[in-house]
């Protein structure tokens, strides 16, 4: 019980936090989600893993006390009655366990827990965490559209909870009700009592269509100006033939110690200006953010590449004008 309002109160600060709206609350806001997410979903895991535990030994006990023949039909009958499970091997649950994305591919694709579209988008928001984590990357634009969106789906993992938490009567949990408008009941706190909670924090934190539609599609329309008036700046400097031969030439001679970059075609600066278009024909809040996250993924090593080619190059050319001013 106290792990489960723990994760309650540390969503609860959350809430709080896209409420206050600034940058950095918001960014605190993510932070915390996506690590409300990871323990949700481990415990999902757990207790499938513990299941898939659970046949693996019967099976083998099985498998020794009988002849092959009398196993086989053994296994022919449960699976007549039930959907059995895929054994795992060690790695799997090793892998399940450690990252964040096979916990995600196991729960949605394998045992069908998680809507593959809401997996997409969560993968998704995760990357966008990292990159804030890791590499002190903001999107201020979008900031706070995407942590109501990564609160709603927050909000369904918490529902999804396989089980409900007891806890100990000789506990005072008398606040903790309290705090969040529920009837205190023995020996659990219920399903009910998770959608009471959850329905109030949608009251208070939502995201709609229409709002994340305009988000999204006025960053996409920045970053994709920004990046055009790159591309033409560096193509009339190098004049170079076309905006291919700018986008090859600068990964190729200006940056190429950034890295291979998998797809390079110039169509994914057309397939942008494309699906900013094709945002007013979405009315879902997952889909929507899975469109633009799908070309996202395309056009941001390309848009970093020629970023920093257009400024390693205005650097190089204040460096000469330094130079010749004795500088």
């Amino acid at each position: 019980m106290r792990k489960i309002t723990w994760l309650i109160d540390q969503m609860d600060l959350c809430r709080e936090l896209i409420q206050r709206g600034s940058i950095s609350n918001l960014r605190s806001a993510v932070l915390l989600l996506d690590n409300a997410a990871e323990i949700l979903m481990h415990r999902m895991t757990q207790d499938e893993l513990r299941f898939n535990d659970l046949w693996e030994r019967m099976l083998a006990k099985t498998r020794n006390e009988t002849d092959p023949a009398t196993f086989a039909r053994f296994c022919q009958e449960v699976a007549r009655e039930v959907t059995l499970p895929k054994l795992l091997t060690q790695q799997d649950k090793r892998r399940i366990n450690r990252f964040f994305p096979e916990k995600l591919s196991f729960l949605s694709e394998t045992k069908k827990c998680i809507p593959v579209p809401v997996a997409a988008a969560l993968l998704s928001l995760h990357d966008h965490r990292n990159e804030m984590y890791h590499r002190d990357t903001l999107r201020p634009a979008i900031l706070e559209a995407m942590s109501r969106l990564f609160f709603q789906i927050d909000c369904d993992l918490l529902l999804s909870q396989p089980n409900g938490p007891s806890y100990d009567s000789r506990d005072d949990w008398s606040a903790f009700f309290s705090r969040y408008d529920i009837e205190m009941r023995l020996p659990m706190l219920d399903q009910a009592d998770l959608a009471t909670i959850v329905a109030n924090w949608r009251t208070a934190v939502s995201i709609d269509t229409r709002t994340l539609r305009e988000s999204l599609a006025t960053y996409s329309t920045c970053r994709l100006t920004d990046t055009n008036e790159d591309i033409v700046f560096l193509q009339e400097f190098f004049r170079l033939p076309s905006i291919q031969a700018v986008v090859d030439f600068v990964l190729d001679r200006v940056v190429p110690d950034l890295g291979p970059v998998a797809n390079r075609s110039v169509t994914i600066v057309e397939r942008l200006a494309a699906a900013i278009a094709e945002m007013k024909l979405i009315d879902s809040t997952i889909e929507l953010f899975n469109h633009f996250s799908s070309i996202e993924r395309d056009f941001r090593p390309i848009e970093l590449a020629i970023s920093e080619g257009r400024f390693r190059v205005e650097a190089g050319i204040q460096l000469q004008v330094d130079l010749s001013l004795g500088k």
